[in-house]
């Protein structure tokens, strides 16, 4: 895994936990709004992390295409 793939992963894993905390503290607050854009801001981080998982995957099978044709 490269590093702007460890990159993407890393902010989507913070938008995961960021958007956690921010719902549950609207849940607490009884403020919908809160509690919305924080479910939002988790469910940006899942996307993020996926994206970054499936670049990940495209490249290795890549690597692993071009291997195949050297030989």
């Amino acid at each position: 895994m490269d590093k702007d793939n460890l990159a993407e992963k890393a902010k989507g894993k913070t938008n995961q936990g960021a958007g956690n905390v921010r719902a549950k503290a609207g849940s607490a607050t009884n403020n919908k709004q809160m509690e919305a854009d924080g479910n939002a801001q988790h469910l940006k981080g899942k996307a993020q992390v996926a994206g970054a998982d499936a670049k990940g995957a495209v490249s290795k099978a890549a690597d692993k295409v071009k291997g195949a044709l050297k030989h």
